[in-house]
């Protein structure tokens, strides 16, 4: 994805600082380490960056250096699969901050994403895209593709598997009864 998309946050959170500060108003481009500083000086609340940036853990670094977000964020689609997420979640970590996660594109991505999200410490919300028309709240589509769904408690939350079992309905790999056959 280009560099320059912009989230809808990104502009809001621009707008009123720039209003509360007497700044001139102009979107906030995703990679603009810069902007996102000068936003971060600006407002009381922490700012979450990175989630569409270009690069992995190397272009992320900066971003921490020149304390432009109070989190790092990204996805196994974007920042370099499972390995390249355990990296940037190790780098936030070691500048003591939370990796954020988001929403993966796709059932086996959001298991990709999940499994990172549970083998990191540093990680309290996983957000994930519960796309429905008004009223519907199933969660379908989250687990498209998949043999059983993903479950989500009533909090909205997917609690870790118990250590002793294993997660066998959302490893990733081949179903060994499959393997077998």
């Amino acid at each position: 994805m280009h560099s320059t998309v912009q989230g809808c946050i990104d502009v809001a959170l621009w707008d009123i600082a720039g209003k509360a500060a007497g700044l001139p108003i102009y979107p906030l481009q995703a990679d603009d380490l810069y902007g996102y500083r000068r936003l971060k000086q600006q407002l009381s609340i922490p700012i979450m960056a990175t989630e569409m940036t270009e690069g992995g853990v190397y272009a992320l670094a900066p971003w921490l250096v020149q304390q432009a977000t109070d989190f790092l964020r990204g996805d196994v689609v974007i920042k370099g699969g499972i390995t390249g997420m355990m990296k940037i979640a190790h780098l936030a970590e070691a500048f003591q901050m939370n990796c954020e996660l988001h929403d993966a594109y796709n059932a086996l991505n959001n298991v990709a994403t999940l499994h990172v999200a549970m083998a990191i410490r540093n990680c309290e919300y996983y957000e994930v895209l519960v796309i429905h028309p008004p009223g519907e709240y199933d969660t379908t589509h989250f687990s498209y593709g998949l043999t059983e769904p993903i479950e989500i408690d009533t909090h909205g939350q997917r609690p870790r598997p118990n250590p002793t079992r294993s997660w066998v309905r959302h490893r990733l790999g081949a179903d060994q009864r499959d393997a077998a056959r």
